[in-house]
């Protein structure tokens, strides 16, 4: 129960890892990946371009590193 209550604490600095983490992708001209339910299924990819897409699955390409499709 006290790891939710730390993490309901810091929601507002875990939302924005994910907006820092999306420039700091942009910066090194590649894509940034995440899950976010709000805007559907599937994994959605941020190209540094600003380019969005969404991909309906993903699979293990090797171990620690996926790749969408």
């Amino acid at each position: 129960m006290r790891m939710l209550e730390i993490i309901r604490s810091k929601k507002e600095v875990i939302a924005d890892i994910g907006t820092h983490e999306s420039a700091e992708a942009r910066k090194q001209g590649v894509s940034s990946y995440y899950v976010d339910p709000e805007v559907g299924d599937g994994l959605k990819e941020e190209r540094a371009n600003g380019e969005k897409v969404a991909h309906s699955h993903c699979f293990l390409v090797k171990p620690g590193v996926h790749a969408a499709g």
